[in-house]
C-alpha cells in the first residue's frame, strides 16, 4: 500500500505512514483489536466487571453521566423552543385575522361598532405584543442552537474518544491476565516473558492515554456545565422581562375593554335545548309518548250511564287485547269504574262462555253438551223471551235442536 502511494505521489507525504514503519507491528494491532471486541462483547452481554476498575472510573461515570444530561435537557429545549415559536407565530396571526374581521363593522349600528371596534384593539395590541415577544424566543432558540453545536458536539467526540480508549485500556487488561494466568515461572519461557512485557508495554500506553483524556474530559464537562447557567441568566432575565410585560400589557387592555362595555346594553341569547341538554330533551318526548298513549287507553272506559251496544264492546275488547297482549276482564273493569249492576249482570251474561259454567249450580236449566272439535259459543239466547234453548248435539253435526224445558225447572227473568 505504501508503495504503491509513494509510487503515485513521489514521496511528498512521506510522513503519512512513519507510524506504520516504526510504530506496532501488525500483529500486535490485530491482537490489541481482538482483546478489545472482546471487551466490547462483555458490556453487550452485561457481563460483571472487576470492583477495583469500577472504582478507578468512578469520577469518569459522574463526569460522563452529567454530559450526557446537559446534551438531551439541551436537545429537548431546542425543540420545545422550535415548537413554542411556531405555535406563538400561529397564534399572533389568528388574532391580526380577528381584529381585522371586527373592525369590519361599518353596516352595525353604534353601540355594536363600537363593542367592535375596542374587541379589535385588543386583540391588534395583543398580536403586536406577541410578535416582539417571537424576536426574544427566535433570539433564545439561535443561541441555545449555537451553544448545542459548538460546545456540545466538540465535548462529545471528547467522550467518543475517551470511551474508546477506556475500551482499549480494559481489554488489553484481559490480555495482560490471560497472558499472567500462562506463564509459569518455574519453567524460565523467555517467549512468554517477551509476550508479557509486550502486553504489559500496551496496558502502560493506554493507561497514559486514559488519564489524559480523564482530564480533558473533566475540564470539558465543568466548562460545558458553566457555559450554559452563564447563557440561561443571560437570556432567561430578558425573557422573562419580556413575557411580564406582555402578560401586564394585554390584561390591561382586555379589563379596559370589560370596564368600558359594562354600560352597554346586554342582550340574552337564546340557546336550543338539545345543544343545552339532548338527554333531557329525548326524557321529555319520552314522557309526553307515554301521556299520550294512557290518554288513549282511558278513553276506553266507558261510564255507568252509557249502554254500549255489542258491536262496540266487542271492537273495544279487540283493540286493548291488541295493545295489552290480554284480554280486560269484565270484573276488572267493574272495581275501576262505577257501573250499574244489572247492567253489568245483563253483559257479563251476555258474554259468557259455555265452559265457564263447568262448577256452577244447576237453577233448573238443563246441562249444554260441548263439541270439543268446535270453539266455545257465545250463548246469546239464555236470557231471551223465547221457552227453547241452544245445544250442541254431539251426534247431529252442526244442528241446532229445541228443547222443551221441565216443568218447574225454567226460570224467567
Amino acid at each position: 500500500m505504501a508503495l504503491f502511494y509513494e509510487a503515485t505521489t513521489s514521496g511528498l507525504n512521506f510522513d503519512r505512514f512513519t507510524e506504520d514503519l516504526f510504530g506496532d507491528s501488525t500483529k500486535l494491532r490485530m491482537k490489541q483489536a481482538f482483546w478489545s471486541a472482546k471487551q466490547l462483547l462483555r458490556e453487550k452481554m452485561g457481563k460483571r466487571e472487576d470492583e477495583h476498575i469500577l472504582a478507578a472510573d468512578a469520577e469518569l461515570d459522574l463526569n460522563l453521566q452529567q454530559f450526557y444530561q446537559i446534551k438531551e435537557s439541551t436537545k429537548r429545549l431546542l425543540d420545545s423552543k422550535c415548537k413554542l415559536h411556531r405555535e406563538f407565530s400561529d397564534l399572533s396571526h389568528l388574532e391580526f385575522d380577528i381584529a381585522e374581521l371586527f373592525l369590519d363593522c361599518k353596516d352595525e349600528k353604534k353601540h355594536l361598532q363600537r363593542v367592535m371596534q375596542m374587541t379589535a384593539n385588543s386583540f391588534a395590541l395583543c398580536a403586536k405584543e406577541r410578535q416582539n415577544l417571537l424576536l426574544l424566543i427566535a433570539r433564545f432558540y439561535h443561541e441555545l442552537n449555537e451553544f448545542y453545536e459548538r460546545a456540545v458536539l466538540d465535548c462529545a467526540q471528547s467522550v467518543e474518544a475517551i470511551e474508546k480508549a477506556r475500551l482499549d485500556y480494559r481489554g488489553s487488561l484481559l490480555w495482560m491476565k490471560k497472558c499472567s494466568d500462562a506463564l509459569d515461572p518455574e519453567l524460565r519461557d523467555s517467549n512468554g516473558l517477551e509476550d508479557f512485557r509486550t502486553v504489559q508495554n500496551v496496558v502502560k500506553t493506554n493507561k497514559q492515554k486514559l488519564d489524559v483524556l480523564k482530564e480533558d474530559i473533566t475540564f470539558k464537562v465543568d466548562t460545558l456545565r458553566k457555559a450554559r447557567i452563564k447563557l440561561f441568566d443571560e437570556i432567561l432575565n430578558d425573557y422573562k422581562s419580556v413575557l411580564f410585560k406582555f402578560y401586564e400589557k394585554t390584561a390591561d387592555e382586555f379589563t379596559a375593554c370589560t370596564e368600558e362595555m359594562a354600560g352597554l346594553e346586554s342582550y340574552e341569547i337564546d340557546v336550543l335545548k338539545i345543544l343545552n341538554d339532548p338527554i333531557k330533551v329525548a326524557e321529555e318526548k319520552q314522557k309526553e309518548r307515554k301521556e299520550e298513549i294512557e290518554g288513549k287507553n282511558s278513553n276506553w272506559k266507558f261510564s255507568s250511564s252509557e249502554r254500549i251496544p255489542k258491536n262496540q264492546l266487542n271492537c273495544r275488547r279487540r283493540m286493548e287485547s291488541e295493545n295489552n297482549e290480554s284480554l280486560i276482564e269484565l270484573d276488572d273493569v267493574g272495581e275501576e269504574t262505577e257501573v250499574c249492576e244489572p247492567a253489568m249482570d245483563r253483559i257479563r251474561d251476555l258474554f259468557r262462555f259455555d265452559d265457564e259454567k263447568d262448577e256452577e249450580e244447576n237453577d233448573g236449566f238443563d246441562n249444554i253438551e260441548l263439541n270439543l272439535f268446535e270453539p266455545p259459543k257465545l250463548n246469546l239466547l239464555k236470557h231471551s223471551n223465547e221457552i227453547g234453548l241452544l245445544s250442541f248435539n254431539d251426534d247431529v253435526d252442526e244442528n241446532l235442536e229445541f228443547e222443551e224445558p221441565k216443568c218447574g225447572s225454567s226460570k224467567q227473568k
